[in-house]
């Protein structure tokens, strides 16, 4: 594995994290959050942090941490998309 590759994994790797942290730390303070503007403020963070992170890229981790094995889920309101904590359902 080259340099290039091992530093692309990093960074994906840094910004699945930084993401993950973002959204959690938004949802301790709100029951759900606008799933675009959450983008727009995960890449400014993320660039702050790491001077890395698209908007695409930012939207390809919030769809794995939405999915069904994720911690958070997404849902419409009135045809806004929002992000909340995926309630578990015991069985």
């Amino acid at each position: 594995m080259d340099f290039y590759e091992t530093s692309t994994i990093q960074i994906n790797k840094k910004l699945f994290q930084l993401t993950e942290q973002y959204i959690e730390k938004r949802l301790q303070k709100n029951e759900k959050i606008s799933y675009k503007e959450t983008i727009d403020e995960i890449v400014a963070y993320c660039q702050r942090e790491i001077q890395f992170g698209s908007r695409r890229t930012i939207r390809e981790k919030i769809e794995v941490l939405c999915s069904k094995e994720g911690p958070f889920e997404k849902i419409m309101t009135k045809n806004i998309g929002y992000i909340r904590m995926r309630i578990f359902q015991k069985r």
